[in-house]
C-alpha cells in the first residue's frame, strides 16, 4: 500500500500476508495472526503490547486503522 486512506482491513482464513505500509504514518495496529514477523523500523514509536501472535496498539501517536487478520498463517509487515 502507498497511501493510507481512511483505513487498511485484510481478513485471510488461510495462508499468509504480507503488508508493506507506507512509513512515517500515524497507525492504529490491530493484528492477528499464528506468527507475526515486523522487518526492522516497523515498531519504532510504537506505544502498547507486541507478542508473536499479536500486535494492538499505535504507531507514531495513533491514526488510521489497521486491523489484519491471518488465521492460519503469518503476517509480515514492513514500512517502505
Amino acid at each position: 500500500i502507498t497511501s493510507l486512506g481512511s483505513y487498511v482491513k485484510l481478513d485471510n482464513s488461510g495462508g499468509n500476508v504480507s503488508l508493506s505500509l507506507p512509513p512515517g504514518k500515524g497507525m492504529n495496529l490491530d493484528l492477528r495472526a499464528d506468527k507475526i514477523r515486523t522487518e526492522s523500523g516497523v515498531l519504532n514509536n510504537f506505544s502498547g503490547a507486541a507478542e508473536e501472535h499479536k500486535i494492538k496498539g499505535t504507531v507514531n501517536g495513533g491514526g488510521v486503522p489497521v486491523d489484519v487478520h491471518a488465521s492460519s498463517g503469518r503476517i509480515t509487515l514492513a514500512l517502505q
